[in-house]
């Protein structure tokens, strides 16, 4: 579940970012979310995880997606070199 979470909120993220029009968005975002939460109900529902356990995968998958878009955004945008020549 976790994997599948931040593949999904990656996927949103590049999916959103390749598009202009705020519509589609907010629908890729979300169709991604809804789609994450029933893995997340899935799970629970056949019994192969914990409600901690899902929880946990959750706020990883989140802190992952973080990290990564970041650091892509910050590569994106370089550092501005600030000091007085």
């Amino acid at each position: 579940a976790m994997v599948g979470g931040g593949a999904l909120l990656l996927l949103g993220y590049v999916a959103s970012a390749a598009s202009s029009d705020a519509r589609a968005r907010i629908a890729v975002w979300t169709g991604g979310l809804a789609l994450f939460a029933m893995i997340d109900v899935s799970r629970l529902a056949m019994g192969v995880h914990y409600p901690t356990d899902v929880l946990c995968g959750e706020l990883l998958a989140g802190a992952w997606f973080v990290i990564v878009t970041g650091s892509l955004e910050r590569s994106r945008w370089p550092s501005i070199d600030i000091k007085s020549k």
